[in-house]
């Protein structure tokens, strides 16, 4: 459409300007300008028409309804679970009390499904773009650069840089989905943590949170999972943006 608008303007611009002749007078001619370039017309129309592009894609992923859990999906649906264990953790103490380990399990049931999550796709863009406030499946070179990892002996991660805002989690090679799901709430519930105690001690958190999140993610119909299944979202399908580094068992004795 540009081009052809341009290519009209062309032929205009030759048909702008005319030549009279009057008695006595040599013939004067005048050449007319066009108001704006083809070039500009082309331009102008390649980005308005681009911009409709990719509002129409943007309204049109919007509208979808997705079961699989990506890392910006994830971080919704999880989010409610996720505040409440900071809660449990930072002011109610260990969770084997009783009254803890039943609060943990009823958040579960705060998870929202597929048709009522809106996913920001600028905000997904973005994290693309930037590096990642908790990165999964990082490499042992980070292990080492990191010092001394968090180790939790029934897991199939480990943690390795925390801070407020960045934290690193290793992921061992038999490591399922479900584990990569469990690792990015457990790293959510320590950077949550960090974020509204940031004197507390992040080692001190990873193992003080891990038995919460050990009831959030226990099997059977009162885990999160079941929950999230139950709420109809695909658990087979999780894609959390982990990266392709994976750690073997024996290296945790290195």
């Amino acid at each position: 459409l540009g081009v052809w608008l341009a290519k009209v303007l062309q032929g205009m611009e030759g048909g702008t300007g005319g030549c009279s002749e009057e008695d006595g007078f040599e013939d004067v001619c005048t050449v007319g300008e066009p108001i704006l370039s083809p070039q500009a017309v082309s331009w102008t129309v390649f980005l308005v028409l681009t911009w409709v592009h990719v509002w129409a894609n943007y309204v049109g992923i919007q509208k979808l309804k997705l079961r699989t859990l990506n890392r910006e999906r994830a971080a919704i649906v999880l989010r409610p679970a996720v505040e409440r264990c900071c809660e449990i953790v930072l002011f109610e103490g260990q969770a084997g009390d009783g009254d803890s380990t039943e609060a943990a399990r009823k958040s579960c049931g705060e998870v929202l499904g597929p048709d009522r999550i809106s996913e920001s796709l600028s905000r997904s863009i973005w994290r693309m773009i930037l590096r990642q406030d908790i990165r999964l499946g990082v490499s042992m070179k980070d292990v080492r650069s990191n010092g001394a990892p968090t180790v939790l002996e029934t897991e199939r991660y480990m943690f390795l840089s925390t801070s407020r805002g960045n934290m690193a989690v290793a992921l061992e090679a038999c490591s399922t989905s479900s584990d990569e799901l469990k690792a990015y709430a457990h790293a959510m519930v320590v950077r949550g943590c960090l974020q509204r105690d940031a004197q507390a001690n992040a080692r001190e958190l990873i193992l003080r949170s891990h038995q919460v999140v050990n009831y959030l993610f226990a099997k059977g119909e009162f885990g999160i999972e079941a929950a999230l299944a139950e709420k109809g979202w695909d658990m087979s399908r999780v894609y959390l943006e982990s990266g392709s580094f994976r750690y073997k068992l024996n290296m945790k004795e290195d």
